[in-house]
């Protein structure tokens, strides 16, 4: 994989099925940016509705809400144009996950886990060579052990990419140590068909939290998953903070094999005493897109309108519209 904090990395992993059902994983991976090795050992056990995982691990962690910055589509974005969009921290510790599959995805987590920054190490794209500036900095974290508990809800209802479809996240977190926080965060998708091979998506989504989260629990908006046409800026008003909303709003036209899109996107970020954020500091963005396989891959090029004027060319894969 590929980011700003590790550079190019690769590693090894190793799965041993044991005794009772359970099977071990243990991996080890070198970050060539930091030069430092990171490595994880898990315990799981699955019965093909549900799995219990408990693992140790130290090592890189993307403290995103969305999208999934350690995939293939990720790492070769940022590899191709600088377009990182995650935010991540050095952890160490233990976590145990249960997780279940039926009709959607239900997880629990509960975890004990120190915390500290990752400074950026890289900059080098292969469309700018040394020092693209669209690799921007990742957050200043808050160095900490912090052991508390989390729950998710993912659901999605609907199989036929030519009819009505839904899709619900809701998630919830509490923990301790160096403060004491919670945080949740609600979204929502509705993709429908309209008429002439025309469809209509949209997506809302709002957080907030209470006590005092470090700053890599703040929410971060920006890039591919959340308001097109800007980039991922923690610590800036509008892009990170202790308190979310967005939008996103799309018009498609084509079959689920292929389809031209047009979107705008509206979103904002901050601390909690100012929900509204001001107009001044809502991110706002529009472009057009070409999605195929109902979504597999997606092609944007957008734009950013508010407050930052950026345009950004993306290729990636598995997002929701």
């Amino acid at each position: 994989r590929y980011n700003r904090v590790e550079g190019a990395s690769a590693g090894l992993v190793y799965v041993q099925p044991v005794a009772a059902g359970w099977t071990s994983r243990q991996s080890l991976r070198l970050s060539l940016g930091e030069r430092r090795w990171q490595s994880s050992i898990a315990w799981s056990r699955t019965s093909g509705r549900q799995a219990l995982t408990a693992r140790v691990h130290a090592g890189t962690s993307a403290v995103t809400d969305h999208g999934q910055p350690f995939s293939v589509g990720a790492s070769s974005a940022t590899l191709w144009r600088g377009h990182d969009d995650g935010v991540y921290v050095r952890a160490s510790g233990l976590d145990v996950v249960w997780q279940t599959e039926a009709r959607g995805s239900v997880h629990a987590r509960a975890f004990i886990e120190r915390q500290r920054s990752m400074p950026v190490v890289t900059q080098w794209t292969l469309a700018e060579g040394a020092g693209d500036p669209h690799m921007g900095p990742n957050v200043v974290a808050r160095a900490g052990t912090w052991s508390g508990v989390a729950f998710g809800d993912q659901r999605s209802f609907g199989l036929d990419p030519a009819a009505w479809r839904a899709f619900t996240d809701v998630r919830l977190e509490v923990a301790s140590g160096a403060s004491t926080y919670g945080r949740w965060l609600g979204e929502g998708t509705v993709v429908s068909p309209t008429w002439w091979r025309l469809n209509v998506a949209t997506t809302w989504a709002i957080g907030g939290s209470a006590g005092a989260p470090p700053p890599q629990r703040h929410f971060f908006l920006g890039g591919v998953h959340t308001v097109r046409g800007h980039f991922v800026s923690p610590g800036s008003t509008g892009y990170s903070g202790e308190t979310f909303w967005f939008g996103r709003h799309e018009l498609t036209y084509g079959r689920p094999s292929a389809r031209l899109a047009l979107f705008h996107d509206v979103g904002w970020a901050g601390a909690r005493l100012r929900p509204s954020g001001g107009r001044d500091a809502l991110l706002r963005g529009a472009g057009v897109g070409l999605t195929l396989l109902d979504g597999l891959i997606r092609v944007d090029w957008a734009r950013g309108l508010a407050p930052n004027r950026r345009t950004r060319a993306d290729v990636s894969m598995d997002v929701r519209f």
